[in-house]
């Protein structure tokens, strides 16, 4: 134990050494990031065994919508300018003609507001997405989702999500 110990001690002397390059300083970063994933990664994910002991995995529930319902926004990507407002178009295929449905915006960036027309009702193929940039809307670009509830002929409710590219220049 002593051995290691002592060689870890010289290995990280010389990292400090060489650490004074901008150019080394980012090599070492990259690889302190590859070792940390390495370590943290499930062995199962990176097709190996790990040198730590095994661990419960913390329960992962991926986003399943159960339906047949799909959505998409067109176009895609929407440019907003503060202070204008665009609308966008959002197709919905229903799973079936007479599925009762409902649309809901996501989470928008500060300044910036959205509504659906319809946002409700039965069947039908499209609904209008009007977004809106206010004059503190900050700069980026920004997923935003909109979520496309179904209600089942059973009562259930299945989910599909649609997203579009939001750019506030």
């Amino acid at each position: 134990m002593e051995f290691i110990h002592r060689e870890f001690r010289a290995y990280w002397h010389t990292l400090s050494r060489l650490a004074r390059s901008p150019r080394i300083t980012t090599a070492l970063g990259f690889v302190v990031l590859i070792a940390i994933v390495w370590f943290v990664l499930p062995a199962s994910r990176r097709g190996g065994g790990s040198a730590l002991p095994p661990r419960d995995e913390p329960a992962f529930e991926e986003f399943s919508g159960g339906g047949m319902q799909r959505c998409r926004v067109e176009p895609f990507e929407v440019v907003v300018v503060r202070g204008a407002s665009v609308r966008q178009r959002v197709i919905r295929i229903p799973s079936r003609s007479d599925a009762p449905y409902r649309l809901l915006v996501g989470d928008l960036p500060r300044g910036v507001t959205a509504s659906l027309h319809p946002d409700a009702g039965r069947g039908g193929d499209t609904s209008e997405l009007d977004i809106r940039a206010l004059s503190d809307a900050p700069s980026g670009s920004y997923s935003a989702m909109l979520l496309y509830r179904e209600t089942q002929e059973d009562g259930t409710a299945t989910s599909a999500v649609c997203q579009l590219n939001l750019i506030i220049p």
